[in-house]
């Protein structure tokens, strides 16, 4: 019976009786007996409050028994009765933690008086009659050598350990303190979920009616015949790739864009990117940032500016010879939908619980290639001494940081949001193009589509995967080595192309260099490009002149074109080096 009443929580005088299998509540706290760790031993346990509930665990959040103060973990419902206990008087539990440490922070602070006072140091002031009196009394009871290094044992040592547990404590007392705001804190986040709910609806209407978006004809002529279905194009292109406006001085950017229309609009163009007579396709500005100078704090604030308008992503749709530029406030991502495969989620999921945000989720197959992957590094280290093994070290994603998707895993609902918001931000699109056809004449004459039904779907939209099947299998194809195989059949003569941004950085290094007549540059400032004054350019594409009727002083520089041998140097100067176009025999070409 003793043994009984000993493990029968008690509120006040009223006994508590708790069902073994009651799903644990928001804001019912426990006493939590967690996996050993750094920080926890074995048999330890903290008091936790309840913070949420999901389908197959409740998460936890309490105060530790150290400086750590919040700690939080998620239990599977299967093990809650063996790992948590009922604490139905968690005010008191949390009052006395508050009385305890405040007692501690008082006790610390006797210590402190204590050895201050037989040090006869005090905060007094000099001349007072306290301070200066007690110093001289000690100095004349004790050795003064020893009473000396009693006070730098206390500068040092004692006095600085006793205030930081002062601190600690310190800190103990204000996260205590606050534990009770952790069952209203758990309330306010369960209705975030309410609140995000109807941010969806709100952005899904606007998507719909075309609130957040503007649609630009780009070129007018006949529409496609009404059957044309709609072809949606997987990849997204980008525009400074594709025609190559401004690529000279870095490429093209978000003010480019009226004459990135221009040219995506001539038929030829056209026809190559948007090949379909009803085609979909998005462009963002720029793949990587444009390389810009900066030279104050205003053209900084500037350029972040055009940072952020260079990643904007729109959408080109054509009709017939008709062609519209879409904006909207959606980045749909470098692919418009998922592979079939992709969005097969029948097979084996793993998920990534590294870090605090759940990473995306990897098929059985790339499960495996991770593990794969990390067998063949280790296999590789094996066969050099450990020091070197540094060098074959994996650095990939590792298989450990992955979960498999089912309901054994206390991550299982973060798994199952990743894919909710993974369809919805593809579903987005769908919304996109229902709105254009319901409200504008971008697709008419059409039939009356309905996209959000299987038949209305297949019957107007044609799905085009010209990225996650646009490459064979087998390894990416080396641009160096087919580079490496032009440029080795390189003579007097041939035609190059890109040689001339290589010898313009170049002459920047040379011109970086200080001389006698040059000022060496300030730190942290570099040139790119420098076309030095009576220094001929070697032009984007040209011929180089034979070695001999060109040889000069490699000082000098260039007399009217490059030689042989520096058009061969400049050819093979990484990837930014030159090509060899071997096909080409006329300069004027």
């Amino acid at each position: 019976m003793a043994d009984e009443a000993l493990s029968t929580p008690r509120v006040g005088h009223v006994e508590v009786i708790l069902e073994k299998d009651a799903t644990p509540s928001v804001g019912s706290w426990y006493w939590v007996k967690s996996t050993p760790n750094d920080w926890i031993t074995k048999g330890e346990t903290w008091l936790g409050c309840v913070v949420h509930v999901g389908s197959n665990y409740a998460l936890l959040k309490g105060i530790f028994n150290s400086s750590h103060g919040e700690i939080s973990e998620r239990v599977h419902l299967n093990e809650f009765q063996e790992t948590c206990t009922p604490e139905p008087n968690a005010d008191a539990v949390i009052a006395g933690k508050v009385e305890g440490h405040r007692q501690e922070v008082q006790r610390l602070m006797g210590e402190v008086r204590a050895i201050t006072g037989r040090l006869a140091v005090t905060t007094g002031v000099l001349g007072s009659g306290t301070g200066g009196e007690a110093l001289a009394i000690s100095s004349g009871s004790a050795p003064v050598a020893e009473y000396k290094e009693a006070l730098v044992l206390a500068k040092k040592e004692t006095l600085p350990d006793l205030f930081k547990k002062i601190e600690e404590e310190n800190k103990m007392v204000g996260h205590w303190m606050t534990a009770n705001l952790l069952p209203l804190k758990a309330e306010a986040e369960g209705l975030k979920p309410v609140i995000k709910a109807i941010e969806r609806r709100i952005f899904s209407v606007e998507l719909y009616a075309g609130l957040t978006e503007e649609v630009v004809q780009v070129s007018g002529g006949e529409p496609a015949s009404t059957a044309e279905k709609i072809h949606l194009f997987q990849r997204r292109a980008y525009m400074d790739e594709e025609c190559l406006a401004r690529y000279e001085v870095g490429g093209m950017e978000f003010k480019d864009i009226h004459a990135f229309d221009a040219w995506v609009a001539k038929p030829a163009n056209r026809d190559r990117l948007l090949p379909h007579s009803r085609s979909v396709v998005a462009f963002r500005v720029r793949r990587h940032e444009k390389e810009r100078e900066v030279h104050n704090l205003r053209d900084f604030f500037r350029i972040l500016g055009e940072i952020d308008l260079d990643k904007l992503t729109f959408l080109y749709a054509r009709n017939g010879d008709q062609l519209h530029r879409l904006s909207t406030k959606i980045d749909f991502g470098a692919r418009l939908f998922p592979d079939q495969e992709r969005a097969d989620h029948s097979g084996r999921l793993y998920g990534e619980v590294s870090g605090f945000d759940r990473g995306e989720l990897i098929s059985q197959g790339e499960y495996e290639a991770l593990l794969a992957a990390e067998k063949e590094c280790k296999r590789k280290q094996a066969g050099f001494p450990k020091e070197d093994w540094w060098k074959y070290e994996y650095r990939g994603a590792k298989a450990g940081e992955y979960r498999l998707f089912d309901r054994s895993t206390v991550y299982h609902d973060d798994f199952a949001e990743i894919l909710e918001k993974t369809a919805a931000e593809h579903n987005r699109l769908v919304l996109v193009l229902q709105g254009l056809l319901d409200r504008s004449p971008v697709f008419h004459p059409h039939p009356p589509w309905q996209l959000w039904t299987p038949e209305g779907f297949s019957s107007a939209l044609e799905l085009v995967y010209d990225d996650a099947r646009a490459l064979t299998p087998g390894d990416a194809p080396d641009f160096e080595a087919y580079r490496f195989r032009l440029n080795s059949t390189l003579r007097a003569g041939s035609i190059t192309v890109g040689q001339e941004d290589a010898w313009l950085r170049h002459e920047a290094k040379k011109a970086e260099q200080p001389t006698p007549q040059r000022l060496p540059l300030p730190r942290g400032r570099e040139l790119r490009q420098v076309q030095a004054p009576g220094r001929p350019r070697t032009g984007r594409a040209g011929a180089g002149a034979d070695s001999a009727a060109a040889g000069r002083d490699s000082e000098l520089g260039l007399a009217e074109a490059p030689s042989f041998r520096e058009l061969e140097l400049l050819c093979s100067e990484g990837n930014q080096g030159g090509v060899h176009l071997p096909a080409l025999r006329d300069p004027e070409r």
